[in-house]
């Protein structure tokens, strides 16, 4: 029965989304607002992380010329050599992770009306899965559900993102906003 109320207001949250196109705006803004990031530190990053890389190749090679001049010990060469090889090592790995949130940048924002469509084929597509992939979503998307002392559901609160719920209390009428 609780699952049953779950579903339901899962369905009637979704509806109210599409019955107000204000919130599915407000909803694609802070969507594609959190997947842009400002580009331009991140560049700078990268050119720092190139030219530290470029100076560390610069050293190898020139401890490379004091070795074969026989003024480095061939000890002395490898502790140097893998000194600047982990640095260089540290280096690149940060330069990957840079690189992947610039390519993140690049992404397409998300249009109200994709955000539209997906939530008008997320009706049909619940009703149509397995009981059991129901109930996972369904757990999936509640946060908490509040219990009366009389053993009746007194709010459910869901999860739509992972930083902001929409709660709903069974009893008052009154429409909260739901800003996302």
């Amino acid at each position: 029965m609780r699952a049953d109320y779950a579903e339901q207001e899962i369905m009637s949250r979704v509806q109210r989304l599409l019955d107000n196109p204000q919130l599915i705006d407000d909803l694609t803004t802070s969507m594609n607002g959190k997947r842009t990031v400002d580009k331009k530190p991140l560049e700078q990053e990268l050119q720092r992380l190139e030219k530290e890389l470029a100076d560390i190749d610069r050293k190898k090679g020139k401890y490379y010329r004091l070795y074969e001049e026989d003024i480095l010990e061939p000890k002395e060469l490898k502790a140097k050599i893998n000194e600047l090889s982990e640095i260089g090592q540290r280096l690149e790995q940060q330069q990957v992770v840079l690189r992947k949130k610039t390519s993140m940048n690049n992404s397409v924002p998300i249009s109200p009306e994709t955000v539209k469509e997906l939530l008008t084929s997320f009706s049909a597509v619940f009703r149509n899965i397995s009981h059991e992939k129901r109930k996972q979503l369904v757990h999936a998307l509640i946060q908490e559900i509040a219990v009366t002392a009389d053993r009746e559901i007194g709010r459910i609160a869901l999860r739509f993102n992972s930083q902001q719920l929409l709660t709903n209390e069974e009893h008052n009428t009154c429409e909260q906003s739901l800003a996302l």
